[in-house]
């Protein structure tokens, strides 16, 4: 029998009908606001990067789109119009309070209150339509899942053994982990470019709350593979020989966990489907980036009886010819 992982993105849930939006976490909080008024306040002040943001991956890409040394001559030229130029005491307090929503509080109010709302998303047995009855069919088939729902173990019967949720899962018991890829190191730096005579005496100071904010909303990929070591290379001795991609973005941020499972099932067959027509660029782009040989199957086609004697003659003739 041929060993299968399944990779499991946001968009396996999105295709079972549950509230697993980015806006359904946004609709959740502004219920809960008092709460959370913290996790409001940073959302609420980062609402132009995220107006219309629907899907995870949009948001985790808002979050890294934060330009802050772009942001922090924005906010200083906009209080040297109001403020004494002469009075570095008062500019300085205008500057901190510019910088208010970067709190680390405040993320981490939101990172707390991602956590309860992932928590309280029901999968109900009774309600929710298989979509992919295939994937009951081998209990050898293992699950590595980007989502913190229990829809693999409530709907499809999934052993709880079988299942990796990177990210955490709704059980409360492991870290919630969400954010972006950008780094902002390199922004001390940045700033020391800037005149002296246009910046507050002690700016060095918010900077550096800046970037600690900054780099705690960045999704640490390397920590989370080292902690989870023993389970790639647990891969390589189950011998996986055929992986399948399902409503995943293909996003860069995620990327580091898809080389580390090529590496440890080096002569699996990848399978990376699709259901919107941009992100088969983005799927295309990412087996470039990993090297391998891939067929891009729309998702659609997963429900099909024939999907696998199919996927596996093109997936044959895709690797013969070479594209």
């Amino acid at each position: 029998m041929m060993k299968t992982l399944y990779i499991i993105g946001n968009g396996f849930d999105l295709a079972h009908e549950l509230p697993t939006r980015y806006g359904d976490f946004h609709e959740w909080l502004d219920e809960y606001r008092d709460i959370h008024s913290q996790a409001y306040e940073f959302i609420d002040s980062i609402d132009g990067l995220t107006n219309g943001v629907e899907f995870w991956n949009e948001f985790e890409k808002a979050l890294g789109a934060i330009d802050g040394e772009e942001y922090f001559k924005h906010i200083i030229e906009e209080y040297k119009e109001t403020q004494d130029e002469d009075d570095w005491s008062a500019q300085s307090a205008a500057v901190y309070a510019g910088i208010e929503f970067f709190k680390k509080d405040n993320y981490q109010d939101l990172l707390d209150a991602f956590g309860e709302w992932a928590c309280d998303i029901e999968v109900d047995e009774d309600e929710v339509e298989i979509k992919y009855p295939q994937l009951m069919n081998d209990k050898e088939d293992y699950f590595f899942t980007f989502n913190y729902t229990p829809t693999l173990e409530k709907i499809y019967h999934i052993p709880e053994e079988n299942i990796k949720h990177i990210h955490g899962d709704y059980t409360g018991k492991t870290e919630i982990v969400v954010g972006h890829a950008t780094e902002y190191g390199d922004l001390i730096d940045k700033m020391n470019k800037i005149d002296d005579d246009q910046l507050p005496t002690d700016v060095g100071d918010s900077v550096n709350k800046m970037i600690e904010m900054l780099n705690m909303s960045k999704k640490d990929t390397g920590r989370i593979i080292s902690e989870n070591y023993d389970y790639f290379r647990n891969l390589r001795e189950l011998r996986i020989k055929r992986i399948v991609v399902i409503g995943h973005s293909y996003g860069k941020v995620d990327s580091p966990y898809f080389s580390m499972i090529k590496d440890n099932c080096p002569r699996a067959q990848w399978e990376m489907t699709h259901f919107k027509g941009d992100v088969i660029v983005q799927a295309k782009e990412m087996a470039q980036e990993l090297g391998i040989c891939a067929i891009f199957p729309e998702l659609s086609l997963l429900q099909s009886p024939c999907y696998r004697m199919l996927t596996a003659l093109r997936l044959f003739f895709t690797c013969l010819i070479g594209k």
